[in-house]
C-alpha cells in the first residue's frame, strides 16, 4: 500500500473518529484536504469492506434521531439525507421502514396526533 493511500485511510478513519458521515461527505472532505481520487477511492473502499462506512446505517441512525428528537417528518430527512449524498434506493428503503402507524404513536406521544399532516407541531410545542 502506498504512503499517500495509507494517509488518506487514517485521515478518514480519524474523521469517522470524530462524526459519523455518510461517504459522499467523507470523500468531500478527503478532496478539500487534498487527498487525490485514487486515495480517497481506496480509503473509502477499505471503510467500506471493513463496516466502517455504512451510509445505509447512517442514514438509519440519522432518521431516527431526527424523528425522536427533533421530530422531523419523513420529507425534511428526504431532503437532509440526499442533501448528504445517500442514493435514494437507500433514502426510501430507511423512510419505508417507518409506517404510518409509527408515525401516528409518534404523533400521539407529543400530543400533535389531532394535527393536520402539515402541521408544525414539534415535541415540546402543543
Amino acid at each position: 500500500m502506498r504512503m499517500a493511500e495509507r494517509d488518506a485511510f487514517e485521515a478518514a478513519l480519524a474523521a469517522l473518529d470524530r462524526k459519523e458521515r455518510t461517504a459522499h461527505e467523507l470523500a468531500r472532505w478527503l478532496k478539500q484536504r487534498e487527498f487525490g481520487l485514487d486515495e480517497i477511492e481506496v480509503a473509502l473502499r477499505r471503510l467500506f469492506e471493513a463496516g466502517i462506512l455504512d451510509d445505509e446505517r447512517f442514514a438509519r441512525r440519522f432518521a431516527e434521531d431526527k424523528r425522536d428528537l427533533a421530530g422531523w417528518g419523513a420529507e425534511r430527512i428526504r431532503e437532509a439525507l440526499v442533501a448528504r449524498g445517500v442514493e435514494n434506493s437507500t433514502v426510501e428503503s430507511v423512510l419505508a421502514a417507518d409506517s404510518y402507524g409509527d408515525q401516528l404513536e409518534r404523533a400521539d406521544e407529543t400530543g400533535c396526533a389531532g394535527d393536520s399532516l402539515q402541521s408544525t407541531c414539534h415535541p415540546g410545542h402543543r
